[in-house]
Formats: structure tokens, C-alpha cells, sequence
């Protein structure tokens, strides 16, 4: 079946989701999702402890690492795919600094791939990995307008708060653990 524009399934597959020792995404894992109809993948803050997946995020454009991890950080700080009916759609991860480890200022590292990215995408969708969940709204509102979507992965509980910004982004403060969980009673 031929996607849509509007049958975007873009992935926060971190390796909390993917292994359950916090050990990163394994290339085998990488290629099952991909054969599952992913289309793009972002990872976390456990993006490099796999040091197995640094020549997947080398050479596949569909998969990247957090962009503001550092320009010397290997592995693609964005990714990239074009759907059958020729819609091109990217994506990238920024880390907040709240309660995480050091990362580059995501504003500035938000500003140069919108640049970036600006005429190599026509649908763009951004993951928020943030611990606070004022940190990922703050950047919401600054990417409100200038992308499709700005998703809060990261503290693995579900919020109720999706909502359309005032510029036309979609926003959700933890997306992660939004998924039916069966019940054990």
C-alpha cells in the first residue's frame, strides 16, 4: 500500500524502548524496524552506548542521533527519507539540558537544521528528549510554525496534553508511553 503524507510514522526508537538493559539499538534491531515500515528513526540519550550501531548512523540517512550531542559526535544529526508519493520528510532529535547530561544549546542546534533543512523537506518533525517537561515546551513554542510536528520523548509517561500551537505545530509532552499497555488483574 502506497503511504501518505498523512501515514508518517516517525519513531523515537531509543534504547530504552528497544533493549531492555538501556544498551542502544542494535543494527538488527535497526533493520527489523525498517522492515516493519518504519520510516525514520531518532534516538535518545543512549544513542552511542551500541557501538555496534555507529556505522548504521554513519551511513543510513533514515536513522539519526541527537543533534546537539556535538559536531565531533559520529553519526547523522538528522534523517531523511522521501515517501512514495515523493512527500520528503526529516526529522532530528535535541537533547535538553534540564536533569541530562551535557549537551549543546538545543535552540542554537534547533535554528542551524531548520536552515538546514529548509529546502530538503517538505514535512518536518522534531523529537523533543527531555527530562522536564517546561524544557520541551519551551522548545515547542519556538518551533510552533516552523515544523509539523515537536514530540516530547524521553520520561516514558503519557501526557494528555496534545494539542494544536497557535502557528499550526503539533505538540505533545511525552508521547513515549502512549500506547495501550496490557493489563495483568
Amino acid at each position: 500500500k502506497q503511504k501518505t503524507a498523512y501515514e508518517i510514522y516517525q519513531c523515537d526508537w531509543s534504547s530504552d524502548v528497544c533493549s531492555s538493559d538501556l544498551s542502544g539499538l542494535s543494527p538488527s534491531q535497526f533493520r527489523a524496524l525498517s522492515s516493519a515500515g518504519v520510516d525514520l528513526i531518532t534516538l535518545g540519550d543512549h544513542a552511542l552506548r551500541n557501538r555496534e550501531i555507529l556505522s548504521t548512523l554513519e551511513s543510513d540517512p533514515r536513522v539519526c542521533r541527537p543533534a546537539n550531542m556535538g559536531p565531533r559526535c559520529p553519526g547523522n544529526d538528522h534523517a531523511l527519507t522521501t515517501l512514495a508519493n515523493g512527500v520528503r520528510l526529516a526529522t532530528f532529535c535535541v537533547l535538553g539540558r534540564t536533569f541530562m547530561k551535557p549537551a549543546e544549546c538545543p535552540l542554537d542546534t534547533i535554528d542551524r537544521l531548520l536552515d538546514q533543512l529548509r529546502t530538503k523537506a517538505d514535512i518536518l518533525i522534531v523529537d523533543l528528549h527531555a527530562e522536564a517537561t517546561a524544557e520541551k515546551q519551551l522548545l515547542a513554542r519556538h518551533l510552533d510554525g516552523k515544523v509539523a510536528a515537536a514530540l516530547g520523548t524521553h520520561t516514558h509517561v503519557p501526557t494528555a496534553d496534545a494539542q494544536i500551537l497557535p502557528r499550526g505545530t503539533a505538540f505533545q509532552t511525552d508521547r513515549k508511553s502512549t500506547r495501550l499497555n496490557s493489563s495483568h488483574t
